[in-house]
């Protein structure tokens, strides 16, 4: 019977889970991740922690299975960036969605741009 192995990165962990084609979940492994932050806003990941526990959640949930399965599927959080060099170095860790760091400029961007339009639109939700 053909297996699923699903791994999901997170902003505050990064499970896998290897699931069958009843949906069932037959193996399963997940790890804390260490967000690093500061007082100025920064909210990142290492690369290299999240690189090696990807492979640890995704080997100990194939546990067993590694023969029968037939996909992969990776899932992540909605927003991260990552500045690279030229030859595609990481210049710092994974910026996330909860890193407010860039909060003022893109407010103040957001408003240079905004339009009659948009302005009712904001009205109207808040």
């Amino acid at each position: 019977m053909s297996k699923v192995l699903v791994i999901d990165t997170g902003t505050t962990n990064i499970k896998a889970g290897v699931v069958d084609e009843k949906g069932r979940i037959l193996g399963f492994h997940k790890k804390k991740l260490t967000l690093r932050k500061d007082r100025k806003g920064k909210a990142e990941h290492s690369l290299s922690q999240l690189w090696e526990s990807f492979l640890e959640v995704s080997r100990r949930a194939a546990e067993g299975y590694n023969s029968s399965i037939r996909l992969v599927v990776i899932t992540g959080y909605q927003f991260g960036f990552l500045p690279i060099d030229k030859k595609g170095n990481p210049l710092m860790g994974m910026i996330t969605l909860q890193d407010t760091r860039s909060r003022a400029v893109s407010y103040t961007h957001l408003r240079a741009h905004e339009t009659s339009l948009h302005l009712v639109c904001r009205l109207l939700l808040e």
